[in-house]
This record gives structure tokens, C-alpha cells and sequence, in this order.
């Protein structure tokens, strides 16, 4: 298993904001004993695993939800220790913000 420091450095490089990085680190340094081995290998490969769990694996959830690796880690992690409340989220999706300029009136 990498290092909290590894993690924490990785993360870095994946652009997550430095008052997430602790949270994060500690999560995935617990993860659910099926997931350590992948983990370990997408951690020096960048390879993701084949692992489904209830309907969810990391092309889906990278592809359908635009998560990053580490985001699908925690999530097939939540879905095995939890599996109806992460299934009930994740099954939802986000919402998406847009926020759109509308230029004042301009005065004659």
C-alpha cells in the first residue's frame, strides 16, 4: 500500500483542494479489504479495476458521473459499506451549476 504521503502527493497532482486532501488520504488508506490490491495496482500501473459492485464499476462511474480515480475508489468502497444509501446516491447523479453572465441594462 502507497504511503500517506504518496496519496497525499498524488492527489496533489489530481488538482483535489489542499482541505480535502487529509479526508481523502485517510479514506483511502481504509479501504474495504477487495479493493486494497486494486488500489495498489491503479496506484503504480494507473490501471482501474474490472470490479462491479451493485451496478457500478470505474468506466461508469468515470464515464457516466466524470469522476477521477480516487473518486471511484471511495465510491465502490462506499457502495460495498453501504450498499443501498451509496446505490440510492449514486443512482441520482449530481446536478450540474451553470452560472450564466446577464450584463446589467445598459442606461441611454
Amino acid at each position: 500500500m502507497p504511503t500517506e504521503n504518496e496519496i497525499k502527493a498524488r492527489l496533489r497532482v489530481m488538482g483535489y483542494p489542499e482541505r480535502r486532501i487529509e479526508g481523502v488520504t485517510q479514506k483511502l488508506t481504509q479501504l474495504q479489504p477487495q479493493l486494497q490490491e486494486p488500489f495498489e495496482r491503479w496506484f503504480e500501473t494507473g490501471e482501474l479495476p474490472k470490479l462491479e459492485v451493485e451496478g457500478f464499476n470505474a468506466d461508469r462511474l468515470i464515464g457516466n458521473m466524470g469522476m477521477n480515480p480516487a473518486a471511484v475508489f471511495l465510491s465502490l468502497d462506499w457502495l460495498l459499506r453501504e450498499p443501498a444509501l451509496a446505490k440510492g446516491h449514486l443512482d441520482r447523479g449530481h446536478d450540474y451549476v451553470y452560472f450564466v453572465h446577464i450584463p446589467e441594462e445598459v442606461e441611454d
